[in-house]
């Protein structure tokens, strides 16, 4: 099976790729505000 697969058997269609700049952007951003939110892990 696909991730494309799974994704559609949850209802979720896609309608877009991504670069590797929007997802670096994407992964920088999530990890800062995981960071931001639990200090105390140090992550």
């Amino acid at each position: 099976m696909s991730i494309e697969t799974d994704l559609k058997k949850d209802g979720i269609e896609i309608t877009q790729s991504l670069d590797t700049l929007k997802i670096n952007l994407i992964a920088r951003n999530i990890s800062q505000k995981i960071c931001e939110t639990f200090p105390k892990l140090r992550f």
